[in-house]
């Protein structure tokens, strides 16, 4: 199959495009073309790969890469920090919201038959639900967005259902909860606490600086999300 993985450069990406070289799967990698050189070199040296400058931001840029025919397209692409989100909550629906638009409105025109185009997973966020009770959630709760990140993933996931609903392009919006693994950068929690633990160690520092305890947080293997993914 010919897969179109956005964000591929990024911590979960590079795990996907992995997985689906594996698998037997041909895939186009849309990086952004301010990607670090080893992590590009990392992502084409999986395989089949074949790496494209990608930008969300860019109609160009997202034209070049629609107009060319894939089975199926995972969207990863997006801020995908909660801090970085709060820094600046213009970007994060600018790029979030709006280049999920832009990015699906061009899927859904590459193709005479929208419903006989690429099947697209756009990747939201279990951060949606916001805060409540202590219950499992279900896939029927309300959005109750508490950050501009998780707005910003709501504005996607209505920008991704407006084109399934008109023009028919296959959409599913999965919602992930927290996940971490090997390879993901030190601004997320579990391997910050891993830097100071390090650190410790190595005598350089004497504490771990750990803030509020008392949340208590399920973690999931980015291996086992990406495996869902390739489900879908």
């Amino acid at each position: 199959m010919r897969v179109l993985v956005t964000g591929a450069d990024g911590f979960v990406g590079q795990h996907l495009v992995t997985r689906l070289v594996e698998e037997g799967h041909r895939v186009t990698a849309a990086c952004r073309p301010t990607a670090d050189a080893a992590v590009l070199d990392r992502v084409s040296s999986r395989g089949d790969v074949r790496i494209v400058p990608f930008e969300l931001t860019e109609p160009a840029s997202i034209l070049a890469v629609v107009k060319e025919r894939h089975e199926a397209v995972v969207h990863l692409a997006a801020v995908a920090s909660v801090r970085e989100a709060r820094e600046d909550p213009g970007r994060a629906w600018v790029v979030n919201a709006a280049g999920t638009a832009r990015l699906l409105d061009g899927l859904s025109g590459a193709s005479s038959d929208p419903r006989s185009g690429p099947r697209v997973l756009v990747i939201s966020s279990g951060e949606v639900y916001g805060n409540g009770p202590p219950k499992p959630r279900r896939e029927s709760d309300l959005p109750c967005p508490q950050s501009p990140y998780a707005a910003s993933k709501v504005g996607a996931e209505v920008a991704a259902l407006e084109v399934w609903r008109r023009a028919g392009l296959p959409v599913i919006v999965a919602r992930p909860f927290t996940h971490t693994g090997p390879g993901q950068a030190s601004g997320y929690v579990v391997p910050s606490f891993v830097e100071r633990l390090l650190a410790v160690r190595s005598g350089s520092d004497r504490r771990v600086p750990t803030g509020n305890l008392e949340p208590v947080r399920d973690l999931l293997d980015v291996r086992d999300v990406v495996a869902a993914y390739l489900a879908l």
